[in-house]
């Protein structure tokens, strides 16, 4: 099978003094199998991404807060897995002590249940609940 996929990507980004940020990323797509000249499976029309960055701490912790969403898709058998957005918040240090940064990040902030894949007839694969990371960064 051949697939062919045509589409378009746009983002905006605005920064303002003191730390304030936002950026638009959206995409449009189409693919699709020649042979069955259809919409390909797993494979969503729009992906949408709206990141919000502000200061916490003056200088020392920023913040960020991103939604994500993703159109519902095509399954194998022909039924479509719903489309779903997401919430995530990451707040970042800033050389805590001389190059040592430290980040705490909230995945699917909400606990919004979400599926992330479609590409056979049983196999719809949930995504992950709401998921915290902790990082730490050392430079020298």
């Amino acid at each position: 099978d051949k697939m062919t996929s045509k589409g378009i990507e746009i983002e905006m980004e605005r920064k303002w003094p003191r730390g304030f940020e936002i950026r638009l990323a959206h995409t449009w797509q189409r693919s699709s199998d020649d042979m069955r000249r259809d919409n390909a499976v797993n494979s969503p029309r729009t992906l949408s991404k709206l990141n919000f960055g502000f200061p916490v701490a003056r200088e020392a912790l920023s913040g960020g807060l991103e939604a994500q969403c993703e159109s519902s898709r095509r399954t194998l058998a022909g039924d479509r897995a719903a489309g779903f957005c997401l919430a995530n918040l990451t707040l970042v240090s800033r050389d805590l002590v001389k190059g040592l940064q430290i980040s705490a990040s909230a995945y699917n902030l909400l606990d919004k249940r979400y599926y992330v894949n479609a590409d056979g007839n049983n196999n719809i694969s949930p995504g992950f609940p709401r998921t915290v990371r902790i990082g730490l960064t050392a430079r020298w």
